[in-house]
């Protein structure tokens, strides 16, 4: 590489060794210092007169800015590389983001050193609410899951059977078997079967005659659960015909991040949390509220249940109380420039689907009785097993 007369990297144009510029008289007195000295280079360091300058914006920043040998100025560039940690005489401590040398005439340099406090202010939190496709199968549907799900314990029992019918048909494709599924289905609601008069035959079965048919009357297996349940069932099976199996249903994700000097704790999430009422630590207001000054008694996701009752709505109307399922997600940390960034996320769905049994924050089941059982009926009479042949 040949040498170029420009200076570059730690060079100065003093007109010496093919640079430019014009060489300093030696006998010309370029620079004194406050004791009288000539000597440059023992020259004592001082602060200008306009330095430190401290900004408190995003985060606390100081400026320092000295006078000193240009010799000097280039070691204590090497010393105060990015990162570097400082504390002054009253213990503050302050982290290095920048350092800066300005030559000066006279051998002298200009250094300044950037940092922001750590012993001040950390940098405001961020916050977002993003919407989220949740891809829950159909039968998680707020239009079908309450009903199958039941009122109460006897009626979840007794509808695990319509959701067993349900899986089979999605799982079975012989149509013949289908058609079975639907037919046990459509005569076990009890609206329907009042109308077919259905004659018990004492052993699980009914002998039924769809209405306006000539001929033999039917034989059919009932069903266990609710009509409820059952006409949910018939609805999903002509859905799924349409090929919808997992309906557009929007859940939110909350990302709450805030900043530390050092890494906090991890949260490892994977439970039922609400971040309004149960984060620890607690979500600010501000973020979520539209009254002023904020509360925590109206937030930004009381009109879900105006705007979407079937899926917000306690009650499933439009004058029932928004209601959210939040699940506690994983933290995560990021360095972001010099502080400890710290996500903490929750999901929220429509109520009911994150299922408290997989998603508790309490320990494992250790006994039997920790565990949520089917009670099942008694076993089916060989009658009531359809002989169904390709």
């Amino acid at each position: 590489m040949s040498f170029d007369p420009y200076p570059s990297g730690l060079d100065w144009a003093n007109g010496l060794g093919g640079l430019i510029g014009t060489p300093i008289n030696p006998n010309q007195v370029i620079a004194m210092d406050m004791t009288g000295l000539i000597d440059i280079e023992s020259k004592t360091p001082e602060e200008l007169p306009d330095s430190p300058e401290i900004e408190r914006a995003e985060q606390a920043t100081l400026t320092h800015r000295f006078s000193l040998p240009w010799g000097v100025a280039l070691q204590k560039l090497i010393e105060y590389g990015r990162g570097t940690l400082l504390q002054d005489s009253s213990g503050n401590v302050t982290k290095v983001l920048s350092c800066k040398v300005q030559r000066q005439p006279g051998g002298l340099a200009i250094l300044i050193v950037v940092s922001e406090g750590l012993s001040f202010d950390t940098p405001p939190d961020k916050f977002s609410i993003v919407p989220v496709e949740l891809g829950l199968n159909i039968l998680k549907h707020p239009r079908y899951f309450f009903a199958l799900q039941g009122a109460n314990n006897t009626e979840a029992t007794a509808n695990q059977y319509v959701i067993r019918l349900l899986q089979d048909y999605f799982e079975n494709s012989w149509p013949l078997y289908r058609d079975y599924l639907e037919n046990r289905l459509y005569w076990s609601v009890a609206a329907n079967m009042a109308t077919a008069s259905p004659v018990s035959n004492g052993d699980g079965t009914y002998t039924v005659t769809p209405p306006g048919q000539i001929g033999t009357p039917n034989t059919v297996i009932t069903t266990p659960g609710t009509d409820l349940a059952k006409a949910a069932a018939m609805e999903i099976v002509t859905k799924y015909w349409r090929g919808t199996e997992s309906p557009y249903v929007v859940g939110y994700q909350i990302t709450w991040s805030a900043f530390y000097f050092r890494p906090p704790f991890l949260n490892p999430g994977g439970y039922i949390e609400d971040p309004i009422l149960q984060a620890n630590p607690q979500l600010p207001a501000y973020f979520i509220s539209p009254d002023y000054p904020p509360t925590l008694t109206n937030t930004i996701f009381d009109r879900l249940a105006v705007y979407n009752p079937q899926c917000y709505s306690d009650t499933g109307y439009d004058t029932g109380s928004a209601v959210i399922s939040w699940l506690r997600k994983a933290d995560q940390i990021v360095e972001e420039r010099t502080w400890f960034q710290m996500d903490r996320i929750w999901i929220g769905s429509p109520v009911g689907f994150w299922d408290p049994d997989i998603y508790a924050a309490q320990h494992r089941p250790d006994v039997v009785s920790d565990y949520n059982t089917l009670i099942p009926g008694p076993p089916p009479n060989a009658s009531q097993i359809p002989q169904l042949q390709q």
